[in-house]
This record gives structure tokens, sequence and C-alpha cells, in this order.
């Protein structure tokens, strides 16, 4: 049991090893992926918009301004109980996960309701 385990901690130091001296390698004659890392550096050390670096060290009102305690319905395990089984209810219409398979699966599925969505890529219908 300690041969496996000294023979694991001697390979894993072997891998170290080997990768910080690749890595050292790799910077002095710009061997892959010195380029990758090259570019992701620069990207990094290139100065910001003063006012693109202001928006991000500010709060937006949203979460300042937003009394979380007021949305916050659950309030003890049995609440959480109730809603798991309304949320079955509202999907499945019973209070119970399906225990079939989908009969059919509609890819790209088009619903006026949902268009508005900017971040709403495809929509999959799942028959069941």
């Amino acid at each position: 049991m300690k041969t496996n385990a000294l023979l694991r901690i001697g390979a894993h130091g072997l891998l170290l090893i080997f990768a910080v001296r690749y890595g050292s390698l790799a910077y002095k004659f710009q061997l892959p992926p010195y380029s990758l890392l090259k570019a992701g550096f620069t990207i990094l050390q290139t100065e910001e918009d003063p006012t693109t670096q202001e928006q991000f060290n500010e709060t937006a009102k949203e979460y300042t301004e937003t009394d979380v305690e007021t949305h916050i319905s659950i309030r003890q395990p049995a609440d959480i109980l109730e809603r798991g089984d309304a949320l079955l209810r509202f999907l499945w219409g019973k209070s119970e996960l399906p225990t079939q398979l989908p009969s059919a699966v509609e890819l790209d599925f088009h619903d006026t309701h949902l268009e508005e969505i900017p971040s709403l890529q495809r929509i999959d219908k799942i028959v069941i």
C-alpha cells in the first residue's frame, strides 16, 4: 500500500518537474503553446477604457435597491416540498415525474412567446 502511494507521489513529482521544465523551454524557444499564451497575456495587459473599468467597479442598482427578502417565499422545509409539487404539476400535469421516455424530440421548435429572449439560441420540444 505504501509502495503504491510512493509511486504515485513520485509520478506526480516527475510530471510536475517535466511541466515546469517544458514551460521554461516553451518560453525561451517559443514552443507551443507560447503564441496562444502570449496573445492571452497581451489581451490582459492592454489598458482598458476607463469608462469600462468604472462599469466593473460599480454595483448595478438592481442589486442594491432590491429588497431580496420580499422575493423569498420559502421559509421552512415544507415550503420546498410544496413548491416542488407545484412545479411538477405545472410541467407534467401531475405531482410526479413521468416514467416513460420521450416519444418525440422536435429540434428548433418555434414558440412566439419566447422570441423576445435575446440569449435564447433555440428551443427543443420534448413530447412525452
